[in-house]
């Protein structure tokens, strides 16, 4: 009987199965502590900025699956602090205590953020520098350093008060005659002027408090991490879905 050669290969296929084995997704997470629009609008719904660009990571990666984690500052310093791997979206190495970009690794710039400075529109206000908050009420964000402002509460020259998000200063803003200007970011900022209808009652002075470039954190125990992600922000320019979520999130 003779057996042909698509036999042999058949009964060669069946005796010794090949076992094709996918190289395993390394799970990678995204720590985020800003639990507010524009970086999360709806936690259950995965909408926000921060989810949005975990996506974008994730969708060119085969090596890595990027999970959002949301938790408090504290939270995010201890366990970065602590040496777990992770990843922090839009932050800058002030704010990490890492001027020297030598504690973690940082991407080049992603885009701009200020700290707008935001009165009512009927007591417009425009910002000159830290003399002009001299006497002032100004409202920010419990935990947040307002650089030109810190020195004159600790004089007793201008008095702050504390709220727990920039929803809330706006709020403060608009309902307690007391409080002079509030400080707030522009991210936050553009997007709760529409939500809030708020673009015909504030003003924005066109001096910001203060303006700074803003990066991503790779803990350096991820330098494959680091690579693909300096690589991705290297092409945002290039990026249509990066263009939209700006258009969406950082430009209104």
């Amino acid at each position: 009987m003779k057996i042909t050669l698509f036999a042999w290969l058949v009964a060669l296929f069946y005796c010794f199965p090949i076992t094709l084995r996918a190289e395993p997704v390394q799970p990678i997470p995204i720590f985020e502590y800003h639990t507010f629009p524009p970086m999360i609008v709806s936690e259950s719904r995965e909408s926000g900025l921060t989810f949005g660009f975990a996506r974008l990571l994730n969708r060119s990666s085969k090596q890595f699956n990027f999970q959002v984690e949301l938790q408090s500052l504290p939270a995010t310093l201890s366990r970065l602090k602590n040496g777990e791997p992770a990843v922090v979206l839009f932050v800058s190495p002030i704010w990490f205590d890492d001027i020297q970009r030598e504690k973690y690794l940082w991407t080049e710039p992603v885009y701009q953020l200020r700290d707008e400075v935001v009165s009512r529109k009927e007591v417009a206000f425009e910002y000159q520098g830290p003399e002009s908050l001299l006497g002032l009420t100004v409202a920010g964000i419990e935990g947040y350093t307002y650089s030109d402002l810190e020195p004159l509460v600790q004089q007793g020259r201008a008095k702050r008060i504390n709220f727990a998000n920039d929803k809330e200063v706006l709020k403060a803003l608009m309902r307690n005659k007391e409080i002079d200007i509030a400080i707030v970011n522009s991210g936050p900022l553009s997007f709760y002027r529409n939500t809030m209808t708020l673009n015909e009652r504030l003003h924005i002075s066109e001096l910001p408090q203060g303006e700074y470039p803003v990066r991503i954190l790779v803990s350096k125990a991820l330098p494959s991490v680091f690579s693909y992600i300096q690589n991705t922000v290297e092409n945002l320019p290039n990026n249509k879905m990066w263009q939209d979520m700006r258009a969406l999130y950082l430009q209104r």
